[in-house]
């Protein structure tokens, strides 16, 4: 069922489609369409509005009860400003319905978007984004943005990356109920930040073996990480996280296929340069990690070039 908003707050139904940007170069929404923090509790409906979270504007067509002032193109759009409007408001009460977005199958924007509200909402985001994390690290929810979110904090209000690091070493110290996803988010959270007062309890995850190393990296890597050590303490294979035995076998198989389409010339006694002949030799951690850094280079961020239809995508 289709939800009415009052103006101003309706005014987000017709705007424009929205775009990735950073924070600091969304205009403001309050000023521009006259929103105050007396609008928090429409806003808020609206950044959860499941129908519109939901929405395909080639559905709704043909459905007689939708507005007919409304564009869906853009209505779809609303939760995404009224989200952005509520972080510039400092309205802390928006993280309260933040895990169900991110955990839901309608959207993508979401998660580059917290990252940039968190910074926005300030310290006082600090304990509420830390309860959230912890209320939820014994489950498959999607996390992840709400760690990277609480770590991005201090990197605005540098006297709050004690706090963020106890939040971070308080609820690692529960890695034996953590998820082994959630106990690695935490690590790479605490690397981020040189978390090296967490160390103890770091080593402790590890040697339970209740984080993906492929993730996170080893112990030894952390060490580096944490400015514990330098690389130079460690050997290469010290550093480097096995594959999953799962992804290993992928990579056999796929090994394997390659080498079948391919004609062996070298086994055909045709003239051939070796040096010049394809490696069928699996590639190491390293040239994975290599590879997929260079991928994630080209490929476009957000949802800027996305039409409507595509910004509803699983994350998980």
């Amino acid at each position: 069922m289709w939800q009415t908003y009052d103006s101003p707050v309706s005014n987000l139904l017709n705007y424009a489609p929205a775009k990735f940007e950073k924070a600091e170069n969304w205009p403001d929404y309050g000023q521009e369409f006259g929103v105050t923090s007396a609008h928090i509790p429409e806003l808020l409906r609206l950044m959860q509005d499941k129908a519109l979270l939901d929405l395909e504007p080639e559905e709704v067509q043909q459905d007689a009860n939708w507005p007919a002032t409304l564009d869906p193109e853009l209505a779809l759009w609303g939760p995404v400003y009224a989200w952005r409007t509520l972080g510039q408001l400092q309205a802390v009460a928006l993280l309260d319905g933040a895990l169900t977005i991110l955990n839901s199958a309608s959207v993508d924007w979401a998660i580059e978007d917290l990252m940039e509200i968190c910074p926005l909402l300030g310290p006082a985001a600090l304990e509420p984004l830390g309860d959230l994390v912890q209320a939820h690290l014994a489950t498959e929810d999607y996390i992840l943005p709400l760690i990277e979110g609480l770590v991005k904090i201090p990197k605005k209000f540098p006297e709050t990356r004690d706090r963020c690091v106890a939040i971070l070493q308080s609820s690692l110290q529960k890695f034996s109920q953590n998820t082994e996803d959630n106990n690695s988010f935490l690590i790479s959270g605490l690397q981020d930040l040189k978390g090296v007062e967490a160390a103890d309890v770091i080593k402790a995850a590890y040697e339970a073996g209740a984080i993906d190393e492929f993730h996170v990296g080893t112990w030894a890597y952390t060490q580096v990480e944490l400015g514990l050590k330098t690389a130079a303490d460690f050997t290469e294979a010290e550093l480097t996280a096995a594959m999953p035995p799962e992804m290993q076998q992928m990579r056999e198989l796929l090994d394997r296929l390659e080498r079948q389409q391919k004609p062996d010339a070298l086994s055909q006694g045709l003239p051939v340069d070796p040096s010049a002949y394809p490696s069928t030799k699996p590639p190491q951690f390293s040239d994975i990690a290599k590879s997929s850094k260079s991928a994630q280079k080209n490929v476009s961020q957000g949802f800027g070039n996305s039409s409507a239809a595509k910004k509803k995508k699983k994350k998980k």
